[in-house]
């Protein structure tokens, strides 16, 4: 199969009923859908296809999962070995908020976990923050 579609979800989010919608959507465009690839049960697969262009399976596939909360991409099979894995470390990949820790060991957690909170609620924007911190109001 020349192309991919991956599909992920929050945990638990993805299961044989979504990739089956996923399948049946990609045979009304005339495409037949391999085997699909666990990465993550649950979370994460690649389905192989090959026959359409990856830009037209995308809406379709979308279009078949109304309402699911499933991210998806289609790319050549061809060339996509991954080696850079790009995320949001705090509260996702661990289990507390760097900043807080590094404020702990400065003698100021609280106060700073309390600005934490109020930026997460979006009480208060970066955009802001940086302005009131410096003096201007011209933007960063």
């Amino acid at each position: 199969m020349e192309t991919v579609l991956t599909l992920i979800a929050p945990a638990g989010g993805l299961d044989e009923t979504i990739v089956a919608s996923v399948a049946g959507a990609l045979k009304v465009m005339g495409v037949e859908a391999g085997e699909p690839d666990w990465l993550s049960p649950g979370e994460a697969c690649d389905i192989p296809f090959s026959g359409a262009d990856p830009q037209a399976a995308e809406p379709a596939v979308r279009e078949a999962l109304p309402g699911a909360a499933v991210d998806l991409l289609a790319q050549p099979a061809a060339g996509r070995r991954k080696s850079l894995l790009v995320a949001d470390m705090d509260c996702t990949i661990i289990t507390t908020e760097t900043l807080d820790e590094l404020a702990a060991r400065a003698g100021r957690k609280e106060d700073t976990a309390a600005i934490t909170e109020r930026a997460m609620r979006g009480e208060i924007g970066f955009r802001r923050g940086v302005e009131g911190a410096r003096g201007d109001a011209g933007g960063a």
